[in-house]
């Protein structure tokens, strides 16, 4: 069973996608950042505000999108042009999108309440056990008998493994910073910030503790500086870490989406 206490965040601009006309080559870069954030396990993502170009709506769409598992897929997402080319996302295959039709008891699943049953992607409603109330359509069950098919209705913080990433809008990337939760510890990332070495490595990992990390991503256009400084701000209010994470690049500019996979990568490998 996997620790599931400490949490991780990235915070990503509506700006994402600024560089891409093509609304396919749109939905399939917010689907490599749903890839990325579901293979390294992230809990949640928030899309801040840009004053540069604002597609927050879509990245949303795309996103959730993705993470939905696919037997909800036509229970929460109604035909919309933000999602007219979401067939280019590649498929998460995370635990809450099931392999098969077969159920076993105590199994975790996510499913769409329809009265007092519910769908999970079997042939048959399943039941909800006594005392598993909701008002809430999308939930997350646990199987707790197959013949008669039963669940009860859960937490999704109680699933002993990853579930997947919620998604969370924020207005700008400063009041992102000040809406996080207290405790959370929040690192920059910027080709102008130090380089990590096996020294900082070590500084960072006693900079992070239980209560989690948050990964801060600039955009296409502007670092997490500028974008800081559009919004009346600047990056010296905040006593947070600036990191690079790639060494000597040797392109003109490191994509966010590639960005991302760099950071996570050290961060599951040396820092978690």
């Amino acid at each position: 069973m996997e620790d599931r206490v400490k949490k991780l965040k990235i915070m990503i601009p509506s700006s994402l996608t600024i560089e891409s006309s093509d609304p396919r080559i749109r939905a399939y870069k917010v689907g490599q950042v749903a890839r990325a954030a579901s293979i390294f396990r992230v809990d949640e993502i928030i899309i801040y505000r840009d004053r540069d170009f604002n597609d927050a709506a879509f990245i949303r769409d795309i996103l959730e999108y993705a993470n939905c598992p696919p037997h909800l897929k036509r229970h929460l997402f109604p035909i919309s042009a933000n999602l007219k080319f979401a067939g280019v996302i590649p498929p998460l295959k995370t635990p809450s999108h099931p392999k098969s039709k077969v159920i076993e008891i105590g199994e975790f699943r996510m499913g769409f309440l329809r009265g007092e049953k519910v769908d999970i992607g079997v042939n048959e409603l399943a039941s909800i056990s006594g005392g598993s109330k909701t008002t809430e359509k999308l939930v997350t069950v646990r199987i707790v008998s197959c013949t008669p098919l039963e669940v009860e209705i859960i937490d999704p913080d109680d699933v002993p493994f990853y579930w997947g990433y919620r998604v969370r809008l924020r207005k700008s990337l400063f009041k992102a910073l000040r809406d996080r939760k207290i405790g959370e510890k929040v690192i920059f990332t910027s080709r102008k910030g130090k380089v990590i070495d096996s020294k900082f490595l070590e500084n960072l990992k006693g900079y992070i503790d239980e209560r989690g990390v948050v990964f801060v991503f600039g955009s296409p256009k502007k670092g997490v500086d500028e974008i800081l400084m559009d919004e009346k701000h600047s990056i010296e209010e905040f006593n947070y870490p600036v990191i690079n994470v790639v060494k000597e690049q040797g392109t003109a500019t490191v994509r966010m989406e590639e960005a991302l996979i760099a950071t996570l990568t050290i961060y599951n490998g040396f820092l978690r």
